[in-house]
């Protein structure tokens, strides 16, 4: 039988944020990464991680550590030496193992879980200053950056996912992953009154089809504006 909620809820006030995925990445659907042109946009994305944790940090008066699972490139020493206040550990691969298993490591990378919460993002998004308006570290729900529409269903958006301290056990079992598959994974109505969303609606998750108030992936091209027609947006 599966146990939805860990037991002994205790308030640290510390986080973890789990940034994964490929840093310096260049263009979309490529693995290129690593090129001088990818430089400055990575960069503007890490900083942007690093803005919003002090922001978090002096708001909510928590400590927020870092952990990095990604890949190698010419930019190691300058992509550790941006979360360096906060880095507590750091894994860069060589080779691509894909976003299921870049996950999946991750998490096996935390050996600590006295944490509030734990948030999980790409690393290659940059943080808009909205995200600030619409993050709640008291929410004790699975969070979702949107729905999306895709392959015949809608489904969490896989950018960004917040889990609190009682969802734990579902992430250290590999129950619950920040894939688009998880809540089909584990049956929707399973978690449907435990996972809410930071924003209503149905986006796209790919800023370079869709403008995004909450992030952009970088190193793409940004529409201006939400694509209306392009996009269907449902209320929920």
């Amino acid at each position: 039988m599966l146990h939805i909620y860990s037991k002994n809820k205790i308030k640290t006030n510390k986080a973890l944020f789990l940034a994964i995925g490929e840093a310096f990445r260049q263009g979309r659907r490529t693995t290129i990464r690593g090129t001088p042109e990818s430089y400055e946009g990575q960069k503007a994305a890490s900083f942007s991680h690093v803005n919003f944790i002090e922001f978090l940090e002096k708001k909510h008066n928590i400590k927020i550590d870092v952990i990095i699972n990604s890949y190698n490139t010419q930019y190691d020493s300058d992509l550790i030496n941006w979360y360096n206040r906060n880095l507590l550990k750091y894994k860069l691969r060589k080779n691509l193992i894909g976003w299921f298993e870049i996950y999946e490591t991750g998490i096996d990378l935390i050996e600590n879980t006295n944490y509030d919460f734990i948030f999980v993002h790409r690393i290659d998004i940059l943080f808009k200053s909205y995200l600030n308006k619409v993050f709640k570290i008291e929410s004790q729900k699975v969070i979702y950056p949107t729905l999306v529409n895709g392959w015949g269903s809608i489904r969490p958006n896989d950018t960004m996912m917040f889990v609190p301290q009682k969802f734990f056990n579902l992430v250290f079992s590999k129950k619950l992953k920040c894939n688009h598959y998880t809540l089909e994974t584990m049956k929707r109505s399973f978690l449907a009154k435990n996972v809410d969303y930071f924003m209503k609606g149905v986006w796209n998750s790919d800023t370079s089809k869709q403008w995004n108030p909450l992030y952009r992936i970088v190193n793409r091209f940004e529409p201006k504006s939400p694509s209306w027609k392009t996009s269907f947006i449902r209320m929920l």
